[in-house]
């Protein structure tokens, strides 16, 4: 006789074998709050970094997420207060919003989001933060302050209106829904 392992289910106050394939045991995961999590609550974390020169008048796909998503940090420095950072949400039918605006007291908007235009708002808004804004230098930094759900996926670019190249870097952390 070969033994069974069994544990005890506190649901039914019974023991039951487990069960499971080759020699593994099934088990099931639970969120913090002690829910059974399913396969579309799992996530896979991806991050990189884009260090680039941005050519005049172009526009460069950073990160392109074609399914729910949540983006959880992202950050940009660059030599130019009006580099673009185009944040735009995918819709179902695969095409994108015009992307993430910055809103000022009055109501006004800027789309898309630029160092210069942040720091005319005071350096920070409910989401986005300025880290560095250092005209003398030509020095500017800014990243997201919380994070934010993309229900169909994520496009990340930058823009450079210039008639001039210039550099940019962009960090990001996006999870992704696993189906």
């Amino acid at each position: 006789m070969v033994p069974v392992l069994k544990l005890l289910n506190p649901s039914t106050n019974l023991h039951e074998p487990l069960c499971g394939r080759n020699g593994a045991m099934r088990v099931e995961l639970y969120d913090a709050s002690g829910n059974p999590l399913t396969v579309d609550c799992m996530y896979e974390t991806q991050s990189g970094n884009l260090v680039t020169t941005v050519p005049a008048g172009s526009t460069i796909v950073v990160t392109q997420v074609n399914q729910a998503c949540d983006l959880e940090s992202l950050s940009m420095g660059t030599d130019y207060n009006l580099m673009a950072l185009r944040v735009e949400n995918r819709r179902a039918d695969g095409t994108y919003e015009q992307g993430m605006r910055l809103v000022g007291p009055s109501g006004q908007w800027t789309n898309p989001v630029r160092p210069k235009d942040l720091h005319d708002l005071g350096g920070e808004n409910d989401f986005w933060r300025e880290f560095v804004y250092d005209d003398t230098n030509k020095k500017f930094a800014l990243g997201m302050k919380r994070q934010s759900k993309f229900g169909a996926g994520i496009r990340i670019r930058l823009y450079n209106q210039d008639t001039v190249d210039h550099n940019a870097a962009v960090t990001w952390m996006i999870s992704v829904f696993r189906r």
